[in-house]
């Protein structure tokens, strides 16, 4: 595979947005085993928080795989354009993984951040700190 073919799919693998559209796997082989990716994902909701976090590392780790597959030129054109549509797809499938997860978390970080800047608001306020920040 020619240099500016390759990285043209590594462009595309690292755009944006390029999951948009991607189909996730049916299945992907982990440790030898056929895992059916598809449905995990469909009922990702279902799943306790530990099957999820690692069903994402196995995800990510096979997407590593593909990906450095193309960077290290292992692969003809042909096989390379199949990985890189692939990698969309477990792209797709890390997004709809990570949604709930991260959603709350963000929410709950953002909860405690507004908290703690309401605080040192009313403190300043209420002159209970000195001209340096620090609480008398």
């Amino acid at each position: 595979m020619r240099e500016q073919e390759r990285r043209a799919l590594l462009d595309r693998i690292d755009r944006e947005g390029a999951s948009v559209g991607a189909t996730v796997p049916e299945s992907i082989e982990i440790d030898g085993e056929s895992v059916p990716l598809s449905d995990l994902v469909r009922r990702a909701e279902s799943l306790d928080a530990d099957r999820r976090t690692a069903l994402r590392t196995q995800v990510r780790r096979e997407r590593t795989r593909l990906r450095e597959a193309i960077v290290d030129d292992q692969v003809d054109h042909e096989t390379a354009e199949r990985y890189a549509d692939r990698i969309a797809g477990l792209d797709r499938a890390l997004a709809h993984l990570d949604t709930d997860d991260d959603i709350e978390a963000t929410a709950r970080a953002a909860e405690q951040a507004d908290r703690k800047r309401w605080q040192s608001f009313v403190t300043r306020v209420r002159g209970d700190e000195d001209a340096d920040g620090r609480a008398r």
